[in-house]
């Protein structure tokens, strides 16, 4: 049906499914993936990052080798103001090291970096704004706190992060062949 409705535009679905589960992929345009190894899964293991991030990217590229693939939200907790060495969960080092880690994976399969071979074409970090939900043992104070900015817009170490990370993506040397 939406493809009558929208001829010729790509469709995409976004998924928490793994690699070898997803029965739906196989009818969209694009995988839109939602990660949050490290957080949810991997709790605390920074370390782990690249190269859980670099197997999931992997595996769906080898079950649909012709599709390509957005992260659509990844993302870490963060109080403001909260600090540690080393990094612990909830700290503003925890996230920027979180983002970094993600960030590592991306390129090495990226679009922009490898234009006649990388296959991942985008990353929607979660979320710009920390944010208001209910309450719960994982929610102090009932907040979302993935934000680069906390609820008063004023941002958080990992804002410079993801300002850094975009501005360098706009002048990044790319492998052209002709």
């Amino acid at each position: 049906f939406t493809r009558l409705l929208a001829a010729g535009r790509p469709i995409t679905y976004v998924i928490s499914a793994t690699y070898d589960s997803d029965q739906g992929i196989q009818f969209f345009d694009m995988i839109c993936i939602n990660r949050y190894f490290a957080w949810y899964s991997q709790a605390g293991r920074l370390d782990q990052i690249p190269s859980l991030v670099s197997e999931e990217l992997a595996n769906w590229r080898h079950r649909f080798p012709n599709k390509p693939i957005l992260m659509s939200e990844y993302g870490a907790d963060t109080v403001s103001g909260l600090h540690n060495d080393p990094p612990l969960m909830f700290t503003e080092e925890y996230q920027k090291d979180f983002l970094s880690g993600y960030h590592e994976s991306f390129d090495n399969v990226s679009s922009i970096v490898h234009p006649n071979t990388g296959y991942f074409v985008g990353e929607l970090v979660w979320n710009m704004f920390d944010f208001a939900t209910d309450q719960s043992i994982t929610r102090v104070g009932g907040l979302n706190r993935k934000g680069l900015f906390t609820r008063q817009r004023q941002p958080k170490a990992a804002a410079f992060v993801m300002k850094e990370r975009y501005q360098e993506l706009e002048f990044i040397p790319t492998e052209v062949t002709h």
